[in-house]
Formats: C-alpha cells, structure tokens, sequence
C-alpha cells in the first residue's frame, strides 16, 4: 500500500507540473512605455537596418484624421516585421520642445509577429489615433511618428500644428447631420455651428435626435471645429 501510495503522488506532482508549464503557452499582451511600447522576445540581428535610403514616410491631415504613409524607395521587395500588434509610435512636443504625451504610455499590445511585404514603389499607410488633442491646450505642438517595424524605428517623421481653441464638456442642442463628415450643434446661447466628425464620435450620431441635448467636446484647427465627444444628456 505504502508503495502504492508513493507512485501515485509522483504521478499527481508530474500531471501538476504538466499543467502549469502548459498554462505559460498563452498570447501575450505587451505594455506601452515611453521608450519603445513593445517588447520583443527576440532581436533578430540578421535583418537590415531599414534607413531613410530605403523607405520614405509621410504624415497629413484630412478631415480631423491623421495618416502615416512607408513607402518603399528600392528596387526590390522591403521586409517589414511587427514584433507586437503596435504599428506605430509618437510624440506628441509642445513649443518648448516638451514631450507631453508618448501614443504607447496609456496602451496594451499584443505581443506577435507580423510581416508585410512592399513591392518597390509600393506604400503603406496607417491611420493614427490623436484622440489625446481634445485634452491639450490651445497651442503649437509637433506630432513626431515613426514605425515600430523591426530595425526601422530610426525612420521619423514629424508635423507641426496648432490648436486655435480646445472645449470639453460643453451643453448644446443636437440639430442633425449636414452630411457624412459633419454634424450641427447649437451652443448653449442658440447658436448654430457645423463640427466634423473624428474618430469614435461617428458611432455615436446614430443614437442622437433632432433637439436632443448633448455633451460634447471639440477643438479648432485650421479654423475647422472637430468634435471629438458627443453623447446625450445622462438622465
């Protein structure tokens, strides 16, 4: 019996110690910081430093998103590999040359491997969440992005603007759309103004109504307001 015993307790330690290392073989997810925002399991050392002779970027503006455009300047096929779910990162400067805010200090990542292929001449562009200029001050910053490809983070660059006026949380009258990008608000002195759509306020509109009252939030750029918060009155 005693020796009965002694094997199955060996057995039960085994099946345990099965269990738990197989419990480890899970997806990760990756924190930001405001060094990098990912971590890699690996470096790989064999891959080219991918250099501003190979790729080319650009940002722009339009209708209160952001874009960050790689394109390939070679002659042959560009290697991209994505160690985390993260394609981009950025700083966000004020005038003194300040960074105020990092897109990966208040975010997770999923940890994995990911490649894309650029033909030559081919690009790739990826729309960029800013939803953080509600909160900031009106005043000129500079927007510097670069890609979080592996050995590509050297490749930068960057774009100045000014926010004219930053509101939040402000009381208005929902008139209605004007069309796919913009909506109408009265103020709460009854003035009419139009605001373009940005981000996550197009899932909201859906919801609104005619002479609905309204909490919103905006800023002025390009002497254009962007909503950038909308939703009804808590009851």
């Amino acid at each position: 019996m005693k020796k009965h015993w002694k094997l199955l307790s060996a057995l039960t330690l085994a099946t345990l110690l099965a269990t738990a290392c197989g419990s480890n073989e899970v997806e990760k997810k990756v924190g930001g910081s405001d060094q990098t925002g990912y971590e890699t399991p690996s470096e790989n050392t064999d891959k080219e430093t991918v250099s501003e002779d190979l790729v080319s970027t650009d940002i722009q503006f339009s209708d209160g998103y952001y874009t960050f455009t790689l394109k390939n300047e070679t002659d042959k096929d560009l290697e991209l590999t994505f160690s985390s779910s993260q394609e981009y990162e950025y700083h966000i400067k004020d005038s003194q040359g300040n960074i105020i805010y990092t897109y990966s200090m208040d975010k997770m990542f999923m940890q994995q491997i990911v490649e894309k292929t650029l033909a030559p001449g081919e690009t790739y562009t990826m729309n960029v969440d800013v939803d953080i200029l509600s909160s900031l001050q009106a005043e000129t910053y500079t927007l510097e992005i670069w890609s979080m490809a592996d050995k590509a983070q050297d490749v930068k660059t960057e774009i100045e603007f000014t926010l004219e006026e930053v509101a939040t949380s402000l009381e208005g009258t929902y008139v209605g759309q004007i069309d796919n990008n913009s909506v109408e608000i009265k103020d709460s002195n009854g003035n009419p103004k139009a605001y373009r759509l940005t981000g996550i306020t197009n899932e909201f509109i859906s919801s609104l109504e005619a002479e609905d009252t309204v909490i919103y939030s905006y800023y002025k750029k390009n002497g254009q307001l962007f909503l950038t918060m909308i939703h009804g009155e808590l009851q």
